[in-house]
């Protein structure tokens, strides 16, 4: 992105207060200047150009420690002092320059990076502590370390939030651990370092999101296999190291990240109603949805979750058929269709675990299979092995209605 500083802006206001004496670069930012006339602001994901002499001379003082008084002193005999002062307004608005005095650490450049003052971070992760508890597995203090580095306040006991640390979502003991605290009205989180597919979140706010009851019932659908091996308390012989200890730090590292994140932005977060995964074999990030179900035994309505309630009838209304596509009339678009629902696609807490196009010859062919699995639960390993199977299959004259 390139600002001219012969193309005024109409930058917002700011102070003489704020703009104070001592200034220097936003943390988040290398700064290299391009004689005669450009300045690059360089972040690995954002880059700017300053273009003007007047950015080149102030970008070679401020680098240089200078304070705000003495720059235009020593510019205004080449420049207007009313230019000066707009060129040091606009880098201030866009915070490409920040009070000298404010926090210039690792930390601060990355909260910079993602948009947010660091002073306001730092008061954010003042004002909230975490406990961490783990069950049966180890790597609490690695996570506590990893914290440390974005200034998360770590408690032993009587901390704002929570942190389950857990080799399984699934563990035995979170329903006690969830149960416990629904009736304290405790937000708290999970944490699973382990395996190859570290996962955090999501965070658990009683009445305001899904409970762990919740997860249990979307994850167990899409873990048919482990359902299975439980209920028919299979003998372990054998158990994988993965299951109960780190692969390295990065579990502990994104876990971290992502709750720092959280607490910085003042809880302004996807980890309220979302999973976050690594997948360490392909190096890729995930988000899953984690919604309330309304029938939930732990946090549902109770005339909902009661078995023996009258059956509500679905209410039909006449609608009109806005879209008209390959001769079918439709109230809703497929597009719109596929992005309202498209969150339910998830191997982890999905409906729907995977949607994949099937592969054609055929540029023109739109054709998709869905993995799922809606068959009762099995009881035998042939009928297991039968329901994983079940696939449905779709077509269309295009992508979305395929």
């Amino acid at each position: 992105m390139t600002i001219d500083v012969s193309k005024p802006l109409a930058p917002k206001p700011v102070s003489q207060e704020r703009l104070g004496n001592a200034l220097r670069f936003a943390p988040n930012f290398s700064v290299y200047v391009l004689p005669p006339d450009a300045v690059c602001l360089y972040s690995e994901d954002r880059k700017f150009f300053l273009r003007g002499a007047l950015y080149c001379a102030l970008a070679e003082r401020i680098g240089a420690g200078e304070d705000a008084d003495a720059i235009r002193q020593a510019l205004s005999a080449e420049f207007p002092v009313d230019s000066i002062d707009e060129a040091f307004k606009r880098l201030l608005d866009r915070r490409f320059v920040v009070p000298a005095g404010a926090s210039d650490g690792v930390a601060a450049g990355y909260w910079a990076s993602l948009g947010l003052q660091p002073e306001v971070a730092e008061k954010n992760l003042q004002k909230v502590s975490v406990q961490i508890e783990a069950l049966g597995i180890s790597g609490a203090r690695e996570l506590e370390k990893a914290l440390g580095v974005f200034g998360v306040k770590v408690v032993k006991r009587g901390g704002d939030l929570t942190i389950a640390l857990v080799g399984d979502y699934l563990e035995g003991q979170l329903a006690e651990f969830n149960r416990r605290r629904l009736e304290a009205k405790q937000d708290w989180l999970l944490v699973q370092p382990s395996g190859v597919f570290p996962l955090v979140g999501p965070i658990f706010s009683p009445g305001k999101s899904a409970c762990w009851r919740c997860l249990a019932d979307r994850m167990n659908w899409n873990r048919q296999v482990k359902a299975f091996l439980g209920r028919k308390e299979a003998r372990c012989i054998a158990v994988s190291p993965l299951g109960a200890n780190p692969l390295g730090l990065s579990g502990a590292g994104i876990a971290a990240a992502e709750i720092a994140k959280a607490i910085a932005s003042g809880f302004r977060t996807d980890l309220h109603h979302h999973i976050v995964s690594l997948d360490m074999m392909g190096s890729t990030v995930a988000r899953h949805y984690v919604p309330a179900r309304p029938q939930c035994p732990s946090c549902g309505d109770p005339e909902l979750r009661d078995p023996a309630r009258t059956p509500t009838p679905i209410p039909l209304h006449a609608g009109s058929a806005s879209v008209v596509t390959s001769g079918g009339y439709r109230s809703v678009a497929p597009s719109d269709t596929l992005a309202r629902n498209r969150k339910h696609v998830s191997p982890l807490t999905g409906v729907v675990s995977h949607l994949d196009r099937i592969q054609s010859q055929q540029p023109l062919d739109a054709s998709f299979i869905a993995r799922h699995n809606f068959s009762p639960r099995p009881e035998t390993v042939d009928a297991l092995q039968a329901g994983l199977s079940g696939d449905s299959y779709g077509k269309g004259s295009v992508a979305e209605q395929g």
